[in-house]
């Protein structure tokens, strides 16, 4: 039986054209589905969901989406989701953890707008279909095909601002390729998703607020305590290295660990972070007044788990434990 594929499209920049304003939304998707060429032994069809740039999709729209992929599974063989790039890396991961389904899900999108004589829209689109039909993408999560790669939805992050090849799983790597032969996996990811999720399939229609701060030298400590005071449930701070701070954001975190969760993650690229400092300010030192260390997961994503977290109500106990299995 030939699988069958359904290509959800919410806009980004492999919808969009040149006009006087800038490059904006102008091609629905079925445009975009025609400018791709058959894929031999998949049916496919299609749904458009928006045409918006993937800077407007709030959390609103990414419950919605997953709800309805949930959904869809049901009745297809794989899902592929076409979106903008610029936040591509946050939307996969938060599909990753709320579909409940084994079956394919892919995000895609292109780094080059559809009237260029080179856009790469069209062949990420059709990789995609061809990994969401294919048997041996069934259980590897949600995953993200751009550049003829295969990234895993919890690795992949975008490392360049315009160039074709923009997106990178670290030191990991793909796991796995499409070329002219067809679909080859590597590997398959090694922490809990999808169908082995516990938050999914996701129910409700709002997610606690989380925050994200950036710490560098000389920075505002202010901040910390204005985002407590205005509502946020948990923070994320982006530290150096293998996941220290300064003395100061120190004294400043020990007042904060009582009132909402901290996780801590890095602002290098690679590894994952430890509590092996001991100073004051130290990756041990912020462990031992109850900070959350994020091990290896990019800021944005270490966001989306605390916030997921949250809303099932897990301690601080169980939150270290979870960040070590997602």
């Amino acid at each position: 039986m030939r699988p069958r594929v359904l290509v959800v499209t919410t806009g980004g920049t492999i919808a969009m054209a040149k006009t006087e304003a800038g490059i904006k939304p102008s091609v629905n998707g079925r445009a975009l589905l025609n400018a791709v060429p058959g894929v031999e032994g998949i049916d496919v069809d299609l749904y458009e969901f928006s045409n918006v740039p993937s800077d407007w999709i709030e959390w609103k729209e990414w419950i919605l989406l997953s709800r309805y992929i949930n959904e869809r599974l049901l009745h297809y063989d794989g899902v592929v989701i076409v979106q903008g790039t610029d936040t591509i890396e946050e939307s996969a991961y938060f599909f990753n953890l709320t579909v409940s389904s084994s079956k394919p899900v892919v995000v895609t999108g292109a780094m080059r707008s559809s009237d260029v004589w080179d856009t790469d829209g069209p062949r990420n689109l059709r990789d995609s279909i061809m990994v969401a039909g294919n048997l041996n993408a069934v259980s590897k999560g949600v995953v993200v095909v751009v550049g003829g790669e295969i990234h895993a939805a919890r690795d992949v992050f975008k490392i360049d601002r315009q160039f074709t090849n923009a997106f990178s799983s670290g030191r990991k790597g793909a796991v796995g390729i499409v070329d002219e032969l067809g679909v080859v996996f590597f590997r398959s990811p090694e922490k809990r998703h999808t169908y082995r999720s516990e938050f999914a399939p996701f129910v409700g229609d709002v997610l606690p607020q989380v925050d994200v701060v950036y710490t560098y030298t000389g920075m505002n400590l202010d901040v910390f305590n204005f985002l407590v005071k205005d509502g946020s449930s948990g923070i994320v701070v982006v530290a150096a290295g293998i996941g220290n701070a300064s003395k100061h954001l120190y004294k400043v975190l020990k007042g904060v660990v009582s009132k909402v969760p901290v996780v801590i993650t890095s602002r290098a690229f690679y590894g994952r972070v430890a509590p092996l400092y001991g100073y004051e300010g130290g990756g041990k030192s912020l462990y031992d007044i109850g900070c959350v260390m994020g091990e290896d997961l990019h800021p944005l994503k270490a966001r989306i788990l605390l916030s997921l977290l949250l809303r099932h109500g897990k301690s601080l106990s169980e939150i270290r434990k979870e960040f070590k299995e997602y």
